[in-house]
């Protein structure tokens, strides 16, 4: 029972692909000829002939054969199947009268064909029927034919591929001529073949050269129509012109003039592919949509209007177009396709108006090497997948403030990317997102990022300053690796694993600071085994991850609590242990760009930012290493290295004079608040200075946690 079923299920699959054709016994020689004749009757008759194996320049193909009427040429089984399987002896041909259907590609491939003769008995022409035949220069199409040029499975187009252009590779064809009686198809004085009424362009001959006119009252430009008429220089289209097919114009690479009239609705997908000579484009309004690839690889193409009224530039619209220095992108525009300017390395400014909503996810604008300048539209919730992957001069551009995700390899390898702001509302930065970002010197990463994957920020090695959001719990693997010139490092109390690699190689790193007493730090590499997914690459290598900090040869200061995993860290990696506390002023946590710490038992903090939360204007002179601070009648004079300060005028003494740390001047917080009249308390559980005082409104923590 099962193998019937099964039996029935395949019948019925093999019954979709090849409907109705009947069963067809195997193929017969018969002298210079095979034919294979079906047993039933069906649409197509009895007997077809399917291959000539002689050597003859002119043949005939008979309307008899073994006692069988022939009705067919070619196999209607088999997709674009010549008979004559690149014949190089053949020079012409006459069909029979009677024959009715030439199948997809039968009298193709004949590098010597020069002349075709079909009777008036023939009411089918298949898709391809004559193609590649280079030295076929004109052709008559007989007032009996009803199809041209139509696949025998039209249903099934998407598992039969194969070019639908009757004449395709038929290079010397200069003209096509209809019988005046054929009611389905006409021709002009140009040679061009049409539907009967000429509304519709089918299809002009590939040796066409010069200058092409297509006659008032044309609305249809069929798919592939003018597809490798590489000989053309100009093709003057009429007015009335509704659509442009797909591929119509692909590959005219001599095209040098082409006027798109207004009034066009639609260019389909490859309408334009590879006219490398064309070297302007003006796209009316009335064209809503640029489908896929219409544009690419225009490799003249200099410049391109667009006028309002179009909506959406297809995937790889223009990509590959390297000579296109400018495109204007009109306020009707609401998507822009993958790909669509991948490639398009002389293009300098790009302004996305905020009429666009949706900007598909791959790759965009990949490869704009001389892209200096982009206006991003403010409507864009995700920048995608390698979206400006390798535009090594971007200098310029805006993070659009709805935006939620900087995707992976978005701003890879942006090497003149000075600066970006990343707006609220980011919750993630995925891998490589800035990798190689070498003109960055400081990031800024507000409390809405949630997730900063691996690698994002690799190789970004003029980076001097980061600040982390402090809703991040992990520091991925390698997020920072190769960041030389990061000096300093502020780990927020949110994380709680710092990953293998994290920091590697930031060889100027000197410090850092943990804010949170249990976080993870990988301090051990370790290997990963192989493993063996694909046997055929013979599994995978041995992965070795690196400690955290592996080649960060001169860090030499840790930061932390007392009693943390970061001093832990740091008696395991012979690094220094610096304790810091917390310094308060009104209930408000201050946040320093170097945090306080205990020197000597005394709490000491960033010079300017102390003295600034308090009120103080400040005056620092150079040449004695000496700050003067002023609060109303309240002076104070603080000199690095001296324990002696003046308080409006009364001498003190310190127990810690104000000293330089890593470059950074430090003062002890209590002589400083209390000379500038505020209360100081110390909460040693807690490690805090609580610092008040009345009238005095203390900063907040704004959207970075400053």
């Amino acid at each position: 029972m099962k193998q019937s079923l099964a039996i029935t299920i395949i019948i019925a699959i093999i019954a979709g692909i090849f409907p109705a054709l009947g069963v067809s016994a195997a193929s017969v020689v018969s002298g210079d000829f095979e034919y294979v004749v079906f047993e039933d009757s069906s649409l197509w008759g009895c007997t077809h002939i399917v291959a000539y194996h002689g050597t003859a320049e002119n043949v005939i193909i008979p309307s008899t054969i073994d006692g069988y009427t022939v009705t067919g040429i070619g196999h209607p089984n088999y997709s674009n199947k010549s008979i004559f399987e690149k014949n190089e002896t053949i020079k012409s041909v006459i069909v029979s009268d009677g024959i009715t259907h030439i199948w997809n590609g039968a009298l193709g491939d004949c590098k010597t064909l020069i002349s075709i003769n079909l009777p008036d008995s023939i009411t089918h022409i298949g898709a391809a029927a004559f193609q590649n035949c280079p030295e076929l220069k004109s052709i008559i199409i007989p007032r009996s034919v009803a199809e041209l040029g139509k696949s025998h499975f039209p249903e099934n187009d998407s598992y039969y591929s194969y070019n639908n252009n009757l004449f395709a590779g038929c290079t010397n064809l200069t003209e096509i001529i209809v019988d005046e009686d054929n009611a389905n198809y006409s021709s002009d004085e140009q040679g061009i073949l049409y539907n009967k009424d000429k509304t519709k362009l089918i299809v002009c001959p590939l040796g066409k050269s010069g200058t092409v006119k297509i006659p008032d009252g044309i609305t249809e430009i069929s798919d592939e129509a003018f597809r490798d008429c590489m000989n053309l220089l100009e093709v003057t289209l009429p007015d009335g012109v509704q659509s442009i097919g797909r591929s119509a114009f692909e590959k005219c690479t001599n095209l040098t003039e082409m006027t798109i009239p207004d009034g066009v609705e639609s260019i389909g997908i490859d309408a334009f592919r590879g006219c490398a000579g064309l070297a302007k484009i003006t796209i009316p309004g009335s064209v809503k949509v640029i489908d896929s690839s219409a544009f690419e690889n225009l490799e003249n193409l200099k410049s391109v209007t667009m006028e309002y009224g179009v909506e959406d530039i297809g995937h790889e619209a223009f990509e590959g177009c390297t000579n296109l220095m400018s495109i204007n992108i009109p306020d009707s525009v609401k998507s822009i396709g993958n790909y669509a300017f991948k490639d398009c390395v002389s293009l300098t400014e790009l302004i996305i108006p905020d009429s666009v909503i949706s900007i598909a996810p791959m790759c965009v604008f990949e490869n704009c090497t001389s892209l200096s300048r982009v206006r991003m539209s403010d409507n864009i919730a995700e920048l995608g997948f390698r979206w400006f992957y390798g535009c090594i001069n971007l200098k310029s551009i805006n993070i659009p403030k709805i935006a939620t995700e900087i995707g992976q390899f978005t701003f890879y390898d942006c090497s003149s990317l000075a600066s970006v702001e990343i707006p609220i509302g980011v919750t993630r930065i995925l891998d490589y997102a800035f990798k190689g970002c070498t003109s960055l010197t400081e990031i800024v990463i507000p409390n809405s990022v949630n997730r900063i994957s691996c690698y994002a920020f690799m190789e970004c090695t003029n980076l001097e300053s980061v600040r982390l959001s402090n809703r991040i719990s992990t520091i991925d693997h390698h997020t920072f690796s190769g960041c030389k010139h990061l000096t300093s490092v502020d780990i927020p109390v949110s994380v709680t694993e710092m990953k293998y690699a994290a920091f590697e190689n930031c060889t100027n790193l000197t410090s850092v600071t943990l804010n949170n007493s249990n976080t993870v730090i990988e301090e051990n590499g370790y290997i990963i085994p192989a493993l063996d997914i694909n046997p055929r690459d013979g599994g995978h290598p041995e992965i070795v991850c690196l400690p955290t900090f592996d080649g960060c040869d001169n860090l030499s200061i840790i930061y932390g609590f007392s009693g943390s995993t970061a001093q832990a860290f740091a008696y395991n990696q012979r690094i220094n242990f610096m304790p810091i506390v917390k310094v308060q002023l009104n209930e408000v946590n201050l946040t320093f760009d170097v945090p306080p710490q205990l020197i000597s038992d005394r709490t000491m903090v960033p010079m300017r930012k102390i003295f600034e939360v308090l009120g103080a204007d400040i005056e620092w002179n150079d040449e004695i290493q000496t700050v003067t601070a002023t609060n109303g009648e309240i002076v104070v004079i603080m000199q690095i290295g001296n324990p002696i300060i003046t308080v409006s005028g009364k001498s003190i003494t310190l127990d810690v004079p104000p000293q330089l740390v890593h470059d950074r001047t430090l003062v002890p917080v209590r002589a400083v608040a209390e000379g500038l009249a505020a209360n100081v308390e110390w909460d040693g559980e807690n490690q805090t200075v609580i610092i008040t005082k009345e009238g005095l409104t203390a900063p907040v923590s704004d959207e970075y946690g400053l």
